[in-house]
């Protein structure tokens, strides 16, 4: 919805120990970043935190028709040169990848030993 039902939004709808879901109006948060949904998920022992995730699938392979995107991301008409559909970060000094991509249906991450902007296996 747009319009006054939204001016100053902002509700907590999902909270607890390692999570956390919020949907803002397109005022600012406290830093530099108009969020609109923010969602937090922090991995517990034993555990993977996803903060989004996204799912377009059909159990009948080559159904011929459709088509199916898991997530879609789109960006415009800011800076020229700062506009970005979907953009990762790879935070801390860990090692890891700030966008993994696989087309594997069994490989979930793999161990990576130095830092990558984008890794792509597949």
């Amino acid at each position: 919805m747009k319009g006054p039902l939204w001016s100053g939004f902002s509700a907590s709808l999902v909270t607890g120990e390692h999570k956390n879901m919020y949907i803002r109006n397109q005022g600012y948060t406290g830093n530099s970043w108009a969020t609109a949904l923010e969602i937090d998920a922090a991995p517990i022992s034993g555990k993977w935190g996803v903060g989004v995730q996204g799912t377009a699938y059909r159990s009948t392979e080559n159904a011929g028709f459709g088509r199916n995107f898991g997530v879609i991301g789109r960006a415009g008409n800011a800076t020229p040169g700062y506009n970005y559909g979907v953009f990762g970060q790879l935070l801390s000094t860990t090692y890891g990848a700030a966008i993994f991509g696989t087309t594997s249906e069994t490989t979930f991450g793999d161990n990576l030993s130095k830092k990558y902007a984008g890794y792509f296996l597949g």
